[in-house]
């Protein structure tokens, strides 16, 4: 039988998300999530740990929230059929946040997901009523199911984050908003290649 799970945050974790005070504070916190180690994330189904798609990915996506990229969704290259024959299709895609004041972060980022001819979509909250779309990174059918990289504005991100003290909540909000994403669909291991090797320029912080 499975074990029912609790539908709201423990108190423990609440606790260590409310004493995080800046986005590096929230990456060492999500890392510490994609590896087990505590139960629950602001912004997704509380007790449950990474979708069994991500497993493989933990390790560099724990690597770019130590290193100041902090990740709030992520999926692998794929593709396959549904038993009702529904055709699907998934880009490699990240998308999350860095602060402006880790410019050198964002820099080597961008310089190396152009190099590598990845899809890159850049904002800030001020982009949420000029967004033009963001990057299809699931399709069905060949139709858009699921897109990364629209433009969020504050509201959404406050929500978003609620469960967190707001002084590390405005850092998410005045943050520039990060999407990459391999041009191709389907199984491909470049751009989490690109992320491992800019983040390895940094030191993994103990939780």
């Amino acid at each position: 039988m499975a074990k029912w799970k609790l539908p709201w945050m423990s108190r423990s974790d609440r606790r260590l998300w409310r004493s995080a005070r800046t986005v590096a504070d929230l990456g060492v916190l999500m890392a510490a999530w994609l590896e087990g180690q505590i139960a629950s994330r602001p912004g997704y189904q509380p007790r449950y740990g990474p979708d069994g798609e991500t497993t493989d990915l933990i390790p560099v996506l724990a690597a770019c929230n130590r290193a100041g990229f902090l990740t709030d969704d992520s999926q692998p290259g794929d593709a396959g059929e549904e038993p009702g024959g529904t055709l699907w299709e998934q880009r490699a895609a990240v998308t999350g946040f860095v602060v402006h004041d880790n410019h050198k972060l964002l820099q080597r980022l961008v310089a190396a997901a152009e190099q590598a001819g990845l899809l890159i979509e850049l904002h800030t909250t001020h982009d949420e009523w000029h967004d033009q779309g963001g990057i299809a990174v699931t399709t069905r059918d060949g139709n858009r199911y699921t897109t990364y990289g629209r433009a969020l504005g504050g509201d959404d991100l406050r929500f978003l984050w609620t469960d967190c003290h707001r002084q590390a909540v405005d850092q998410v909000v005045d943050a520039i908003q990060v999407t990459l994403a391999y041009p191709l669909f389907g199984p491909d291991r470049l751009l989490w290649k690109v992320l491992a090797e800019v983040t390895a320029r940094y030191d993994d912080p103990p939780f």
